[in-house]
């Protein structure tokens, strides 16, 4: 029997964006020939990620881990949800032809509880983690969500299947007035 290891490169948590949302409804979503992250390279609301560094054939993490979070009320609620980008690319390769189609890959409602975080900190005293993260669109078995209640942060991971881009969006519900999750990569 030879010994084998498995190993897991992971990243730091960093907020999915630099301001929260204050969305009340999800955003349309649709095929464009403008990449998604044009113009937003440092805009305070940028909301979509480059995770696959390197186009073509590459070597990348396969997996974001998300614990969403929000300004508002204990048992306040928001939803979330996660696009994948990709581009299809015409057969002449022309960068300028290329057209921009995003998946939805998964929707989750999201519970606050009474976890916070600290004062000048990347998430405040008063913004509360969520306890409760439900699947409400999406393949259980490429998103696994960790929701155990009684106050303890909830986050999910998920496979964003190779997509390049990722974009987190997020719709308020009830007793919340902004929304952002920390993201980072496995």
């Amino acid at each position: 029997m030879s010994d084998a290891a498995t190993y897991t490169s992971s990243n730091d948590w960093q907020k999915a964006r630099r301001t929260n949302s204050t969305q009340s409804g999800f955003p349309s979503r649709v095929p464009t020939k403008t990449h998604p992250r044009a113009g937003l390279a440092g805009a305070a609301g940028a909301t979509v990620m480059e995770v696959v560094k390197t186009r073509g054939m590459a070597l990348s993490q396969n997996l974001l881990r998300v614990k969403p979070y929000a300004l508002g009320s204990d048992d306040g609620t928001f939803s979330i949800r996660a696009y994948g980008w990709g581009a299809i690319v015409p057969q002449a390769q022309d960068p300028n032809e290329n057209l921009y189609d995003p998946q939805l890959l998964f929707e989750a409602s999201c519970v606050a509880c009474t976890a916070t975080g600290l004062a000048g900190t990347q998430v405040l005293n008063t913004e509360r983690f969520c306890d409760a993260i439900t699947l409400v669109t999406g393949d259980t078995s490429l998103v696994k969500v960790v929701s155990p209640g009684s106050n303890v942060p909830a986050y999910l991971v998920f496979d964003f299947l190779g997509f390049p881009d990722v974009e987190l969006v997020f719709s308020l519900t009830a007793n919340v007035t902004s929304m952002n999750a920390l993201v980072a990569g496995l």
